[in-house]
């Protein structure tokens, strides 16, 4: 079983001359998931359906700029600039096409990257959900 995000497993990588905060895991073959962070959560929101999802595919959690612990810069406070910057995160950490998960600020990012780049999608699963 996949275990939780955990401080431990936690990695950095650079991208465009920002550090981008991310955790990965890797079950099998087949198009991985990736997680956006939600405001103004971290990757740390998935902490609890991390190991779920992890038991059924590969996962990627990301802290996109300026949110979590990654590094962030004014230019790219618009959805349609963070939007530009996700393929470029998704190139660095190898990822040629994905199942994408993004809440809150990941909607709209998610959505413009995926206007741009539809090769980079298989799907998304975007919005926010309210109880």
């Amino acid at each position: 079983m996949t275990q939780p995000i955990s401080i431990d497993g936690v990695e950095f990588i650079e991208v465009h001359g920002l550090k981008i905060r991310f955790q990965r895991t890797r079950v099998g073959g087949g198009i991985p998931v990736v997680l956006t962070s939600p405001w103004p959560e971290s990757l740390y929101a998935y902490q609890r359906i991390w190991p779920i999802l992890g038991a059924e595919a590969s996962l990627v959690a990301f802290d996109i700029p300026g949110f979590g612990q990654s590094e962030g810069r004014p230019q790219l406070m618009s959805p349609r600039a963070m939007g530009d910057f996700i393929p470029k995160i998704l190139a660095a950490l190898g990822l040629d096409r994905v199942h994408a998960i993004g809440p809150d600020v990941g909607t709209s990012a998610l959505l413009f990257a995926a206007n741009a780049h539809s090769d980079l999608f298989e799907s998304l699963v975007v919005g926010s959900g309210r109880y």
